[in-house]
């Protein structure tokens, strides 16, 4: 969850910001940049392993959200240190609190309700929160921010150009779809794992014994089996079937 949410907000970021079309040579420092991705990822990790606790607290899925919207605004501004041209970059603080406040606040209203998160209608109301707050903490930071022409040359160092970044956003997007994969593919397993736990229930609710083995070794045995052959083991898998018949 950490690295497709982290991933999806870093990728919004940057093809926003590769988006606007300036008259100034402009590239994005390889090491911020790489670094506001992975603080996207890493900071907002501890947001989702505390929200899909089972039955979360109350006040533990607020400071989720907090988290969450936090790591937002850390790889924004982050990003925006990456951000290479012949000028400077200046701030009003008014703005910047206005985003990180009214970002977090979005992140809280997002996971107030994940102990529901099984819920269709739950997990549609903390996406788009989850969406709120983070054009919150884009757009009102970037209301705040003046980016000052300066006189100099485009300063060195190694740097993402316009394409290298439409590229890794393409990438992003990639792991994006991977991650979604990966959760069909796990819904799909637990989905079969239950499955396999309900028929184990009905089988051990019988009175027969019932043992199913593969080229005569033992793969399970109920608990009916178990009572009758006065077996003390905890569980027959490996066991020889003709012996145990």
């Amino acid at each position: 969850s950490a690295c497709v949410f982290g991933n999806g907000v870093w990728t919004t970021h940057f093809v926003d910001m590769v988006a606007d079309r300036s008259s100034m040579p402009m590239g994005y420092a390889i090491r911020l940049t790489l670094l506001s991705s992975v603080i996207a990822i890493i900071g907002s990790l501890p947001g989702f392993a505390l929200a899909l606790r089972p039955n979360p607290a109350w006040s533990v899925r607020i400071w989720a959200g907090v988290i969450t919207a936090g790591a937002v605004s850390a790889m924004h501004f982050t990003g925006m240190a990456a951000l290479t041209f012949p000028g400077s970059i200046t701030y009003d603080g008014r703005f910047v609190a206005a985003a990180i406040v009214l970002g977090m606040a979005l992140g809280a209203l997002a996971f107030r309700r994940a102990g529901e998160i099984g819920r269709l209608p739950v997990r549609l109301e903390m996406a788009v929160m989850l969406l709120l707050s983070i054009a919150a903490v884009h757009f009102i930071a970037m209301a705040g921010t003046r980016i000052v022409p300066g006189m100099g040359r485009m300063p060195g160092g190694l740097l993402l150009g316009r394409m290298t970044t439409l590229a890794a956003a393409a990438a992003s997007a990639v792991a994006i779809g991977l991650g979604l994969m990966v959760a069909l593919a796990d819904q799909h397993w637990r989905h079969l794992e239950h499955e396999a736990l309900r028929l184990r229930q009905l089988a051990d609710s019988t009175i027969e014994g019932l043992l199913i083995h593969r080229e005569g070794r033992v793969i399970w045995a109920n608990a009916a089996l178990h009572q009758v052959i006065g077996s003390v083991k905890p569980d027959l898998a490996g066991d020889e079937a003709a012996f145990i018949a």
